[in-house]
């Protein structure tokens, strides 16, 4: 299933809505779903304000009984993901700083993550064990 997100109005409640009545209707277990919802909120808010550049963005679900992949695609540049939190003086300092901060902080909300850029659009997999 598929929510278009408008970056210039970006509406947690209805991004927690798809994904909660999805969750429900797939019979996904709500302590799987919760952790979802944090992490996509947190990842539009993150492209939005750190790498988007125009249009709209897409956010994805797909469920079996065994796995919870939610997708971000948008147009603008990936959005890192690092191992290694970037130090103050970086996050002071430089925009790179912080669109690293967000990476790193969103890297522990799913149990795998990883970033993909082609012809302008990235997309962001987030995958959480069921």
């Amino acid at each position: 299933m598929t929510l278009a997100v408008d970056p210039g109005k970006v509406d947690p409640e209805k991004i927690e809505q798809f994904l909660r009545t999805q969750g429900a209707t797939w019979g996904a277990r709500p302590d799987v779903i919760a952790r979802a919802v944090f992490a996509a909120i947190q990842l539009v808010e993150a492209v939005t304000e750190n790498v988007w550049k125009s249009g709209p963005l897409a956010l994805q679900a797909s469920f079996d009984e065994f796995n919870l992949d939610l997708r971000l695609s948008y147009q603008g540049d990936p959005l890192e993901f690092p191992d290694r939190r970037p130090t103050d003086e970086q996050i002071r300092e430089t925009d790179e700083g912080m669109r690293r901060l967000a990476g790193f902080m969103l890297r522990h909300n799913a149990d795998r993550i990883r970033s993909e850029a082609q012809a302008g659009t990235a997309t962001v997999h987030f995958h959480f064990d069921h």
